[in-house]
């Protein structure tokens, strides 16, 4: 009688213990696939920022990879969804250095949409200063002629 207690308890322990790990993979499953929603809004809220729209087919991978995560974790295959929720999560690595590389490509053509805007503007700056020697002497040219002319006339006169 003692024995078959002893095993009744021991059976208790371990499906207690089983019971725990179980909770343990779901809520580790629950806390991957929340994860992985959140890595994508920042994924999304940083492409924002950067002024970076992206196509809604970028995350095809990633969608697909959460809802299968998702319809595992619905059959209780807790350590299954975990997996793909990790996979899903990392599918985003891609779409944030696509990102990133979008925004530095976008700066740098920024960059030197600036520099062509600024040397137009020297270049402009260089043709007006020379528009401006050239109508300085003119105006000399003219002052020039202005007093040969009044010194002719004055020869006249004379």
């Amino acid at each position: 009688l003692e024995l078959k207690e002893e095993e009744q308890e021991e059976a208790l322990e371990q499906e207690e213990e089983k019971i725990e790990r179980e909770m343990e993979a779901k809520e580790d499953a629950e806390k991957a696939i929340k994860e992985a929603e959140e890595e994508k809004q920042e994924v999304l809220d940083e492409a924002a920022g950067e002024g970076v729209s992206v196509p809604a087919g970028a995350f095809e991978k990633f969608d697909k990879l959460l809802a299968q995560a998702k319809e595992l974790f619905a059959k209780e295959n807790y350590v299954g969804a975990k997996q793909l929720a990790k996979q899903a999560e990392k599918s985003l690595d891609k779409i944030e250095e696509a990102v990133d590389d979008l925004d530095e490509a976008n700066e740098e053509e920024e960059e030197l949409k600036e520099e062509q805007e600024e040397r137009a503007k020297e270049g402009a700056g260089k043709e007006a200063e020379r528009l401006g020697k050239e109508q300085e002497k003119a105006e000399e040219a003219t002052r020039e002629a202005e007093e040969r002319l009044r010194e002719a006339g004055n020869e006249d006169e004379d």
